[in-house]
């Protein structure tokens, strides 16, 4: 499971409060999976992941065009598939345009992640 997001970049931005950010289970999964997470967008950041479409970050993300800025539903899709999603599927902006991403078509798929990686944190 280290390998799942090697060489992945990840900035949070909407997700949960910036005061506990290191304690969420959104960033401890992440780096579980192999992902590197910091709070603030570098010129290493290859991966933004929000909900919310107004914050400073997205704006920071589409003025540096490099950026993949996605829903956090790519990062539940990626812990389910126990490998990178298609990012194109869960994009927050296409060419700075904003555009809805649909929620997970399956509800399950959350509960299933979070049995799944219950029993790999504590096998």
């Amino acid at each position: 499971r280290l390998n799942v997001m090697k060489n992945t970049n990840i900035v949070f931005t909407g997700v949960f409060p910036q005061k506990a950010a290191k304690n969420d289970f959104h960033w401890k999964l992440a780096e579980l999976f192999g992902a590197n997470v910091s709070e603030q967008i570098t010129d290493k950041t290859t991966h933004l992941i929000g909900k919310d479409i107004k914050t400073s970050k997205i704006q920071k993300a589409i003025k540096e065009d490099r950026i993949e800025i996605i829903h956090v539903n790519w990062l539940y899709q990626t812990f389910f598939n126990f490998g990178i999603a298609d990012c194109n599927k869960f994009r927050m902006f296409i060419n700075g345009d904003e555009k809805y991403t649909p929620p997970m078509v399956y509800i399950f798929i959350f509960i299933s992640i979070h049995f799944h990686l219950f029993l790999i944190i504590f096998k």
